[in-house]
Order: C-alpha cells, then structure tokens, then sequence
C-alpha cells in the first residue's frame, strides 16, 4: 500500500469522525423524546382516572341524588352494593344468604326476584337460626280445638272465614293470605266460583270486641247479612311492646294523652305534665309551641288537645277507644291489650288466634291451618305470599302507606330488640308494663318482657 493512499484513507477517517461529531444527534434524540411523550400520557391517563373514580364516589355518597341508583324491591327504597363498600361480586352474595335459605324462599312465594335484590339488602336480612330464636320454631295458634264445633256446627257451603283483632295488629295482612289462598269447596260448589267463603273482616267489625257480635250494630248490618256463628274469626295478636310502638306511629281510635317526647307512656312524667297545660288551652293549636313540636301536625296535636280524661292529679295515663257506636275505657295501653284479647280468649264460640309475627314468617303454615279449621283448603298451585300488605283508606286513620314484605321481615326480623321495643319509654314505664300485662298471655304467645338498655 503507497503512501498516498494511507493518506487518504486517514483523511477520510477524520471527516467521518468531524462528521459524526459535529451532526446533531437525531437518533439519541429521537428516543429521548419517544419516552417523554409516553410518559406524559401516561400521566394525563392516571389524571383522567382520578378525577372520574372522584366524581363517581361524590356521585354516590351526595345526599342530594335521591334517584340515582335506587332500585325498588317490592315497596322498599334500597341503594346498590356499593352503598357499603362494594363486594357486590358472586361470593359476597353467597355469603349474605348463608343460613337465609327459609327467608328467601318466603320473599320467591311473594313475587320476588331474589336475584336482583341488592347486597345491602341481602346482608339486612334476618337468618332462619335469628328467626326461630325470636319466635319459635313454629307459629303458635290458640283456639284450634275449636275448629271441630265449628264444622259440626255450620255447614261447610253456609261458612265463612274472616279476620278479626285490635288494631296495628295485622288484619289486613291476614285477609290478604286468605284471599289469596284459601277457599272453601263446598261453599264454591253451592253458590259459585266466586265465592270462595273468605270475607275482608268479621260482621261486627274486625277492630271491636266480640262483646258486640250478636248486637245489632254490626259494620255490615243489613237485610241478608250472614249471621255471626257462620263466620270463624281468625284473630290476629301483636308482641305488645311492639303493638304500644306501632300506636304511636298511629293510635287509630285509641285516645290517651301523650306527647311525642314520650310514648309510649304508661307512667305520667314532666314531659306528660309539661303539656298538659298546653291541652286544657285552645290557643295551643296556632301557638309556637305547636308549630315547633308537632310540625303543624293537626293529627299529632290531637294527641295533646285531647286529654283523653287524663288529669294533673294521675300519675297513671288512662285510655279511651272510640269506636263504631260504643267507648270503652281502660286504664293504660296495657290494660286494653289484655283486655282486648280476653274478649276473644276467653269466648264460648269458636275462634283461632294467631301471632302477627307468624303471618310473616311463617305464612303458609298458618294459613293452612286456619284455613282447613273452617273446613276450606288451600289452592292447588303455590302458596302465595303478599308482597305489599295495603292498607285500606286514604285518610289520616288508615293513610296511604303501603308495607312491603321485604321491609317487614328486616324489620321484624330485627324488632325482637330491647333498644326497639323500649323505643320512647322510661324504666318507670317498662316496670309497669312487667306488672300489668297479663303474665298468662304473654306465656300463652310466647312472648318475653324486654330489659331496659344502657343509654
């Protein structure tokens, strides 16, 4: 190799090496900003993220968004899974219906779609172990030695079945059950398919004593009205503590003087002696007082306006019912539940008495067996449940509430509380209550006395 050529091989090393040093660095530079732009959108991606998982959450927790997410099972407003945390997939609902098989099955026989009921609500209900604890392993009926009196008595195609009880006590929902599964054979084979034997309430008025039920003011009493021994009475009982709470809600035509700071109230204390001067004073209807307490509540008002024979000088607070024709009075809450219901047990005429309680939980049982007590049978196809027990009227006695069978059994499920059943009472109250209702009565429904809880 010449030497000229040696030279300018390294001259054309050199510029290559210029060249290279000199160029500005497309392919470093290429790569460095290909990462920055990645990065960056990354970034604006978690951003976007955020500010959506964000709103959603706000979303769900706004107490001003009173539609949105609420679904609606059967009369009861309830919210989606992730009111309480998510959870909401497979296994969580497995483990909300562990040991609520029974309940299930009870809410199927009501039209409902167990399937799309939401967490929160499958985790609110009761188990089947919780129920029978409370209430029993099997609904209780008084009375059912009298069935066979009845149906060697009346014939089957002159009978009848209908509901009787103190009020709050669950008529209606007991008329329902029968209505939708009970009829009478021969009654039907007699006068027609459409009568089935079953009526709304008895002659004499579902809400009074049978001490009126051979008078002649019966609700019905017209030319042509059946007799009273055709009909059996199915008589619905309420736990008393929970019948005092429901009066308070709604006394329907029992009168006695409480305000709402206390009751229910057996035991007058300064609460009850407070308003009563507000009762024996007209000018308390339109006072601020009202206003502030009752929240121009005419109906709640009514309830201190009335002093319903309560006086400064009793320390027991006494009650009336008013009812069709007839008053009758009594000394306290207690007294009228025991004395309500001894009417019926202690009858000569034939009659069953029911737990409300069981109506819910136990609804098919008693209703075939009251049912077959005056000689009908339940329908061939499946037993069904009332997914909304309606109460009848659209006024202040009965309103235009409806209550739903899923509310009811989370509520009842969970009523059997000290804390619930205690709900506005003092421990005065509670121990009046232990000495005054009928010890045999309770025994009788299975019924326990509640314990006052700790503030």
């Amino acid at each position: 190799v010449s030497s000229s050529q040696l030279n300018e091989t390294g001259r054309r090393r050199r510029r290559r090496d210029q060249a290279t040093t000199n160029a500005p660095p497309r392919e470093q530079g290429s790569i460095i900003w290909t990462f920055f732009l990645l990065g960056l959108i990354l970034s604006l991606l978690d951003v976007a993220y955020l500010m959506y998982r964000i709103d959603r959450d706000a979303t769900r927790s706004s107490p001003s968004n009173s539609s949105g997410g609420i679904i609606k099972a059967g009369n009861t407003a309830v919210h989606p899974p992730e009111r309480r945390g998510g959870g909401g997939g497979r296994r969580g609902r497995q483990q909300a219906m562990e040991g609520k098989e029974d309940i299930l099955n009870i809410l199927k026989s009501g039209g409902i779609d167990v399937s799309k009921l939401p967490l929160d609500i499958l985790e609110d209900l009761p188990t089947w172990r919780h129920i029978q604890s409370k209430y029993g392993p099997r609904p209780i009926l008084n009375g059912l030695d009298t069935c066979a009196k009845f149906r060697q008595t009346i014939p089957p195609s002159e009978s009848f079945i209908a509901p009787a009880g103190a009020f709050n006590s669950g008529t209606n929902l007991m008329a329902e059950l029968l209505i939708a599964n009970c009829h009478i054979p021969a009654r039907e084979k007699e006068y027609g398919k459409s009568s089935h034997g079953v009526r709304w309430q008895v002659s004499w008025g579902k809400h009074q004593p049978p001490k009126w039920r051979n008078t002649d003011h019966s609700v019905n009493k017209k030319p042509g009205e059946v007799p009273s021994q055709n009909i059996l009475p199915v008589v619905t009982v309420r736990h008393p503590y929970s019948w005092f709470q429901s009066l308070c809600r709604r006394r329907y035509a029992t009168h006695w003087f409480h305000a709402q700071g206390h009751c229910p109230n057996f035991v007058a204390n300064e609460v009850d002696y407070e308003f009563l001067q507000y009762g024996l004073d007209e000018s308390y209807k339109t006072s601020p007082r009202w206003q502030a307490v009752h929240n121009n509540d005419a109906w709640l008002v009514d309830n201190v306006m009335n002093t319903a024979n309560f006086t400064a000088d009793k320390s027991i607070v006494p009650v009336y019912v008013k009812y069709n024709r007839e008053t009758t009075n009594h000394d306290s809450l207690a007294h009228m539940w025991n004395e309500w219901y001894q009417d019926y047990i202690d009858a000569d005429f034939p009659r069953v008495l029911v737990r409300f309680e069981d109506l819910l939980f136990y609804g098919r049982d008693v209703t075939r067996q009251v049912c077959q007590c005056a000689g009908g049978e339940l329908y061939s196809n499946k037993f069904r449940h009332i997914k909304t027990s309606a109460k009848k009227g659209d006024d202040k006695v009965h309103g235009n509430e409806r209550t739903g069978l899923i509310e009811a059994i989370i509520r009842y499920g969970k009523l059997a509380d000290d804390r619930n059943y205690t709900h506005g009472m003092t421990k005065e109250d509670l121990k009046f209550t232990k000495e005054h209702l009928n010890a045999s009565y309770m025994k009788m429904f299975h019924y326990e006395h509640p314990e006052m809880p700790d503030v």
